[in-house]
């Protein structure tokens, strides 16, 4: 079953939501790869967990997937 960019940017929010808790705070390169091919990312960002939650929406996560999507080099 495929998974569109809609449920790719809301499992990415809901692990994000799992992790502010985690003490103590810490930074994460988080990459999303599209099936088991050595490449094909469709979200690569680096992310700090300290302070204010990222301020990542579904949206801005939408316009990254994209973004790869039109101009990784993977």
């Amino acid at each position: 079953m495929a998974v569109n960019e809609q449920e790719y940017a809301e499992l990415i929010l809901d692990f994000l939501d799992s992790t502010y808790s985690v003490e103590p705070e810490f930074n994460i390169l988080l990459s999303v790869k599209n099936g088991n091919e050595i490449g094909d990312y469709l979200f690569f960002e680096g992310i700090s967990m300290s302070g204010d939650r990222p301020h990542l929406t579904k949206e801005k996560i939408i316009e990254r997937i994209q973004y790869m999507i039109q101009t990784s080099p993977f």
